[in-house]
């Protein structure tokens, strides 16, 4: 289901399977999730095939998070894509750190597993070593994930930087209020179709499945 294939959701099984073209049911029938998952590193390139989808035709986002990272700037354009897109955004956390945890927080939504590992390991002043302006460079990355975090979760900005720095299992992670509740993909699938039906009046059937990591 990689590559942009098109599928049909199940709601009564919540199970993705293989569907022949979307061209056979008319787009204006039917509203559309489109699901990105983000397995592994975040690699350079990711950024590019998230711009290459038309965001303007679905009804709703499912990220469904797997990665501890990956490279920053495709992370920021990738944040920046989908608070563009204007889209309702529901996320399911397995694993989400460094640039996984700030793509994962424009969520509106977040499900995790109670399991999962969470957070923005990076401290205020960086890892990476000091001098040409790398520490200011980190100041930087680190207010914007802040920011992000801050305003989508309603949690006080001085908070959320003492929170940032450290990696939380999913059970600390909702204790923290850095997510909404315990649940799995299927649950986010199911929240971001009904969140689709209210926001269209149509009922969803078509799905669309990117990848994203490497």
């Amino acid at each position: 289901v990689f590559g942009g294939v098109w599928n049909y959701y199940d709601i009564r099984s919540a199970r993705l399977s293989s569907a022949t073209s979307a061209t056979e049911v008319a787009p204006s029938q039917y509203a559309s999730v489109l699901i990105l998952q983000i397995d592994n590193w975040i690699w350079s390139d990711a950024d590019k095939q998230l711009a290459s989808v038309n965001l303007t035709e679905f009804s709703a986002i499912v990220l469904e998070i797997r990665s501890g990272g990956g490279d920053y700037l495709a992370s920021q354009i990738i944040v920046e894509e989908l608070q563009r897109s204007g889209k309702p955004i529901v996320a399911h956390v397995e694993m989400a750190m460094s640039g996984a945890f700030y793509i994962s927080q424009v969520a509106d939504y977040i499900f995790i597993n109670p399991n999962a590992i969470y957070g923005f390991y990076h401290n205020k002043t960086g890892d990476w070593g000091k001098g040409h302006g790398i520490e200011e460079l980190w100041r930087g990355i680190f207010n914007k994930v802040a920011y992000v975090t801050s305003s989508k979760r309603g949690i006080p900005l001085s908070e959320v930087e003492e929170m940032l720095g450290n990696v939380y299992s999913g059970e600390k992670s909702l204790q923290l209020k850095l997510v909404d509740q315990f649940g799995s993909y299927d649950d986010a699938v199911r929240y971001a179709t009904a969140i689709a039906a209210v926001k269209t009046h149509l009922p969803v059937t078509m799905f669309k499945v990117i990848n994203l990591g490497w």
